[in-house]
């Protein structure tokens, strides 16, 4: 085992800085393009389905509608063309440092692109085991997927409390174990041997009777070791962060804080976990593969010259591609660009956790509907900030919730009654603290270009009457500025959510009402139903969720009630107190322990 140790870090340590420089290049641009394009493909199968959302109650309906079955064959198709050329990638690297190449992640890039293209069509042999193989070393971050992508954690909570489905799952994985381990070098054999792949499962079985328990052994260890040491870098980083978040951050904001940072270093830690399970497991059957297994067939590196002059060509003639890569990469990066613009959030897409909106903007910290309130909603870590609109006597769509300027600017006049050019010149920033003196109210037109890339929105339109255009004119500046998916609308008049579906059938609508009466459930113009949270109950939380419906919950402000409806699994929550719902919804004890001591230390 020692010198197998010794051998896997001089196969990983002589093309290590190109292979980790060529994980994080290769994963950093391809993983948030695809979960970009996963979270079309169901948008677009939810649609074929006729959902709003995936939840629990409608995932049955949703596995077995044609349309549904069609886009995930595409989207694991892809993936697994991803998963391949990855691990091409690596079997090039490796195969450098058996020769004592050094390779450039240009050269590793280029490697994986020869090897597939030389594989033609029986690269979908390599489907099965690819995505086996990828489950076994990726199962730290598989279970956190598990435990975070609703509805499946919804499913294996059910499952777990199964003693019969546990033995089960648990023999499918056991079954499954030994189906892939004789396929252990099916991928070496096809990519480098350019073995048939036939003749490369003949050759991976024969090296698997010799070596199979150690590959095991060993593989086992470095799966193990892998979580281990993502655990203390986890452990690590989170410990780092709380220190600065208590030296730097104001202390009402920093549990909140911490808790947000922990997420994000999660994510980052997991990855990391993963990029290092998959670079030692393969290290390590690089090594039997190379050290071993051509050794014992009776070919050593002299009779494998001709895998070896392959290698040297193929770095002579990178040029060809160059020119084709970075054109490809130059895409990407753009592709990459948008997502950064539009705020895609695997959190917020894929991953369905419940989010929180600002009431009115920060309407606690600053005066509602105004730009400093949006201002204090990003500040205080809210994922949407909710802001009511109107229209003026000219047609322009301002911010403000009551049809009355009275409260909130000293005037009896209603917003509908005045032009732009006389409402603009109101203050409605005295009336809530001398400091916002002069605050103005802001069009919806500005507030889209202040909170673009920056703060998502919740608009409710106010019932202003059915004549009203506002519905039209809310869709086509959301359009305008690019803001389909940053935002939702809501108001509680269906006709007009009606009316702004047929001006914008993609963008998301919510229907607020007060009570939980009538046939709201199955309302095709609404995606989700913001209510009360008083009228909120498991039942009425299951019913909208088998319909494939989300519900938001307004407005939420005392403790009790956001321990209640984050028990309810509700979607969002709606409240004047961003910060503590957040530390309500996300607390975790092992982070409020940490900020306790340190707390202690420094004070």
């Amino acid at each position: 085992m020692k010198n197998l140790t010794k051998e896997t870090w001089k196969m990983i340590s002589t093309n290590g800085a190109s292979v980790l420089l060529f994980e994080l290049l290769y994963r950093g641009i391809t993983a948030p393009v695809y979960l970009r394009f996963a979270d079309r493909g169901i948008r677009l199968a939810l649609r074929m389905t006729g959902d709003s959302y995936l939840t629990a109650g409608n995932i049955g309906k949703f596995l077995l509608h044609p349309g549904t079955l069609a886009v995930l064959m595409g989207l694991g198709a892809v993936g697994v063309l991803l998963m391949l050329f990855e691990t091409a990638g690596l079997v090039t690297a490796f195969q450098g440092s058996a020769y004592d190449q050094k390779l450039t992640p240009f050269s590793i890039f280029t490697g994986a692109l020869h090897k597939l293209r030389g594989m033609s069509r029986s690269i979908w042999y390599l489907a099965v085991p690819t995505l086996a193989g990828a489950m076994w070393i990726n199962l730290g971050l598989l279970a956190w997927v598990f435990n975070h992508v609703r509805p499946v954690n919804f499913v294996l909570k059910e499952i777990s409390g199964s003693p019969a489905w546990t033995l089960a799952v648990a023999g499918i994985l056991l079954v499954a174990l030994a189906l892939i381990l004789p396929l252990a070098f099916l991928h070496f054999g096809c990519l480098e041997g350019r073995y048939s792949f036939r003749e490369s499962l003949t050759r991976s079985r024969r090296l698997m009777g010799v070596h199979g328990q150690w590959v095991l052994v060993s593989l086992a260890a470095a799966l193990l070791a892998s979580i281990a040491w993502t655990v203390v870098m986890y452990l690590a980083a989170v410990f780092v962060a709380a220190v600065f978040v208590m030296l730097f951050v104001e202390r009402r904001l920093a549990m909140a804080v911490l808790l947000l940072t922990a997420d994000r270093i999660e994510r980052i830690v997991l990855l990391a976990g993963s990029i290092t399970a998959t670079v030692i497991s393969l290290g390590i059957l690089a090594v039997f593969y190379f050290r071993y297994g051509k050794l014992e067939e009776g070919s050593g590196r002299d009779s494998h010259g001709a895998a070896y002059d392959q290698l040297q060509k193929h770095r002579k003639n990178q040029k060809r591609v160059v020119w084709v890569s970075c054109t490809v990469l130059l895409i990407i990066f753009v592709y990459l660009l948008d997502l950064v613009q539009n705020r895609f959030d695997i959190s917020g897409d894929l991953i369905k956790i419940t989010r929180i909106t600002a009431h009115r903007g920060g309407s606690r910290i600053a005066p509602e509907n105004t730009l400093a309130a949006l201002r204090a909603a990003e500040e205080e870590l809210a994922d949407y900030a909710e802001i009511d609109v109107q229209i003026t006597a000219d047609g322009v769509v301002v911010l403000g919730h009551d049809t009355s300027l009275k409260r909130v600017a000293g005037i009896n006049q209603a917003i509908g009654a005045l032009d732009w050019a006389e409402l603009s010149l109101l203050d409605v920033g005295s009336w809530f603290s001398p400091e916002y003196a002069g605050e103005r109210i802001p069009t919806l037109e500005e507030v889209l270009e202040f909170c673009f890339g920056r703060l998502r929105l919740n608009i409710e339109i106010k019932n202003v009457g059915p004549d009203s255009p506002i519905p039209e004119l809310v869709a086509e500046l959301v359009r305008a500025y690019g803001y389909e998916e940053q935002c939702v609308i809501t108001s509680t008049s269906l006709g007009y959510l009606v009316r702004v579906k047929q001006a914008a059938p993609e963008l998301k609508t919510g229907y607020v009402i007060a009570a939980a009466y009538g046939d709201f459930y199955s309302l095709e113009e609404v995606d989700f139903i913001s209510i009360r949270h008083s009228f909120v109950t498991q039942a009425l939380v299951d019913k909208l969720h088998s319909q494939g419906k989300e519900i938001h919950v307004w407005t939420v402000n005392r403790r009790n009630d956001m321990e209640r409806l984050r028990l309810l699994d509700v979607d969002n929550l709606i409240t004047d107190d961003p910060v503590l719902a957040r530390e309500i919804l996300y607390q975790e004890e092992a982070a409020q322990s940490l900020m306790e001591y340190l707390r202690m230390i420094f004070e």
